[in-house]
C-alpha cells in the first residue's frame, strides 16, 4: 500500500529528508511538471512518498556529483553545477537550464593551464618598483608623473 502524503506533509518530509528547506510550492512544482505523480482524492492532491524518494534519489543526494567526479576527477568544483539551487530556479516550462557538463572537461584543462602559467610567471617575478601613471592620455604629462 502506498504511503500517500498531502503537499504540506510532503514538504515537511522532504525538508527532513534533504536537510534543506522544501516548500509546498516546491512540491507543487514537482507535481505540475510531472516529476512526481499526482494522486487525486476528493479534491485533495496526494503524492506517493516512494515517488518523492525515487525523484530525490535520482536527482539529488549527491548522485550526480559522484557520477561527474568519477568521470572528471575529484577536484571538480561542484558549485558550478547549480545543483544546490531549487528545481524551480533551474527549470522553466519543463526545460532544464543547467550548465553543459561537457564544458567541464575544457574548464578543467583551462584551469590547470592557468595555474601552470601563473606558477611560471611567479618564478620570473623580480623585486623591482613598478609605477603605473593614471590619467587621460591626451592631457597627462607622463614624464612629470614618473618623476613624482
Amino acid at each position: 500500500m502506498p504511503d500517500l502524503l498531502t503537499i504540506k506533509e510532503a514538504s515537511y518530509w522532504a525538508t527532513d529528508y534533504l536537510k534543506k528547506n522544501v516548500t509546498t510550492s516546491n512540491i507543487s512544482y514537482l507535481i505540475q511538471y510531472g516529476r512526481v505523480k499526482k494522486i487525486a482524492d476528493n479534491g485533495c492532491t496526494l503524492i506517493d512518498k516512494n515517488d518523492l524518494i525515487n525523484y530525490y534519489e535520482q536527482s539529488y543526494n549527491g548522485r550526480r556529483e559522484i557520477e561527474w567526479k568519477t568521470q572528471l576527477g575529484d577536484d571538480l568544483n561542484w558549485v558550478l553545477s547549480f545543483d544546490h539551487l531549487k528545481e524551480a530556479d533551474t527549470t522553466k516550462h519543463s526545460k532544464v537550464c543547467k550548465p553543459l557538463f561537457s564544458i567541464l572537461k575544457y574548464w578543467k584543462l583551462y584551469s590547470k593551464d592557468t595555474v601552470k602559467r601563473l606558477t611560471y610567471f611567479d618564478k620570473l617575478r623580480t623585486n623591482t618598483y613598478q609605477r603605473c601613471p593614471v590619467g587621460d592620455s591626451r592631457i597627462i604629462d607622463i614624464f612629470q608623473k614618473l618623476k613624482k
